[in-house]
């Protein structure tokens, strides 16, 4: 399967930005036999900001609001594929993580405020 080559540098420019996230990815790219597969890529990540926003410490906290930050600016100036991965492997997957949904929403940007917002009229 070919990637597009705006979802490859999305998930560069994305480890780049979070380094710690590397491993995640590499780990990710071992498993599927180095094929990039960003929207398993961005399933790991949410579960990961996930788990800093239950965390509740400041760090953890601080670091879901850079994770989201950096997702609301890239999305934008997105092109329809990044766009999608985050819509469908992070918003998504936010949505439906229980008791941690509203204070992700509550995180949220006004462009990620409005896919979430689109996705739950969808699912209603």
């Amino acid at each position: 399967m070919k990637i597009p080559e705006s979802s490859r540098g999305f998930v560069k420019s994305f480890v780049e930005r979070f380094p710690s996230l590397s491993l995640m990815l590499d780990k990710q790219l071992e498993e599927q036999e180095g094929a990039l597969l960003p929207h398993v890529f961005f399933g790991d990540v949410t579960r990961h900001v996930i788990a800093l926003i239950r965390d509740a410490t400041p760090a953890a906290q601080s670091e879901a609001q850079q994770i989201i930050d950096f997702l609301e600016i890239y999305y934008g100036h997105a092109d329809g594929d990044v766009q999608n991965i985050i819509e469908v492997s992070f918003i998504e997957n936010l949505y439906q993580e229980g008791d941690a949904t509203q204070l992700a929403f509550e995180m949220l940007g006004p462009r990620l405020t409005k896919s979430w917002l689109r996705m739950e009229a969808h699912k209603q």
